[in-house]
C-alpha cells in the first residue's frame, strides 16, 4: 500500500510541477486575496498535489501530467484566440470593446446598481409596470 501523503521531494514530477506553479500561483493571491482565500488555495494545492504523486504512484503518471498541463493550456489557447480575435477588428469596433469592459468594470464596481444608461451605451427602457395605470389615451386635437 502505498502512502497518500509523503514528503513533497518524494513526489512525482508532474506533482512537483503542480507545486512549483502552485507557489507562483499563492505567492500572486496574496497581492489581492483575502487571507482565508490564500490559506484555501494554499491547503487544496496540497491535496491536489498529493493526490497527483498518489496517481502517479498508481501507474497513471500520464494522466497525472494531463491533469497539470491541461488549464494551462487551455489558457494559452484562450489568449491565442482572444489575440487573434482582437487582431482581426477594425480599430474602431477594438476601441468599442474596450469601451464596454469599461463601462462592465464600472458596473460591477457599483454593485450592479442600475443607472439612467445599461450596460450597452442606451438609455434603459421603461418597464411595463412603471407606465400609469390608466389606459385612457388623450384624444388627437382637433382644429
Amino acid at each position: 500500500m502505498t502512502q497518500f501523503f509523503k514528503p513533497i521531494g518524494s513526489l512525482c514530477n508532474p506533482a512537483k510541477v503542480y507545486v512549483a506553479i502552485s507557489i507562483v500561483s499563492i505567492l500572486a493571491s496574496l497581492m489581492s486575496d483575502s487571507i482565508s482565500g490564500v490559506v484555501f488555495h494554499g491547503f487544496m494545492a496540497v491535496l491536489w498535489a498529493f493526490f497527483l504523486g498518489w496517481l502517479c504512484d498508481k501507474g497513471h503518471t500520464a494522466t497525472s501530467w494531463l491533469l497539470v498541463l491541461w488549464l494551462p493550456a487551455m489558457m494559452l489557447l484562450l489568449v491565442v484566440f482572444g489575440t487573434l480575435f482582437l487582431l482581426t477588428r477594425s480599430k474602431q469596433q477594438r476601441a468599442d470593446l474596450i469601451d464596454k469592459m469599461k463601462k462592465y468594470e464600472n458596473h460591477k464596481k457599483n454593485g450592479g446598481s442600475s443607472s439612467q444608461h445599461s450596460l450597452t451605451g442606451q438609455p434603459s427602457q421603461p418597464s411595463p409596470h412603471s407606465q400609469p395605470s390608466s389606459h385612457s389615451q388623450p384624444s388627437p386635437a382637433t382644429h
